[in-house]
């Protein structure tokens, strides 16, 4: 039996229910504690835990064999105990960002037909002032074709 317009649907997955592979994904995500959206807002901000000192600023090291461990600078984020974010992630992060919050825009062509002003529509006023501008762009030293 096939769908005939008018008729109510019969069976399927109810309208706006997620699909077993995204409902799977949220499900993941939720049992780790993780929120893509908040770690991109993160990663944009530049504040995102040193994964090398753990946020602390400082690492253990061996000054030589031997001898105690010892405590330094984390060479990783200089002491900042944030990770060293790019300018170029730090935009794209934003850029993912903004798709939630502002609509996309669609492209729009635009094709230019003439390449200059149509001499035959003009007024003698507006040929006399095309003239003058003409005459003071050449005293300027603009070239023109």
């Amino acid at each position: 039996m096939n769908f005939e317009p008018g008729h109510k649907k019969i069976g399927g997955r109810a309208k706006g229910t997620p699909n077993k592979l995204t409902r799977e994904a949220i499900e993941i995500l939720e049992r780790l504690g993780c929120n893509p959206i908040e770690g991109m807002a993160r990663i944009a901000q530049g504040d995102v835990p040193c994964r090398v000192c753990r946020g602390k600023g400082k690492t253990l090291y061996q000054p030589a064999r031997g001898k105690e461990l010892a405590e330094r600078t984390c060479e990783s984020c200089y002491g900042r105990g944030l990770e060293i974010i790019t300018p170029e992630l730090s935009g794209k992060m934003y850029a993912e960002l903004a798709q939630y919050i502002f609509p996309k825009r669609k492209a729009i062509e635009h094709t230019v037909t003439e390449t200059g002003p149509d001499f035959n529509k003009m007024t003698p006023k507006q040929h006399a002032a095309y003239d003058h501008a003409e005459e003071i762009l050449r005293a300027a030293g603009v070239k023109l074709s």
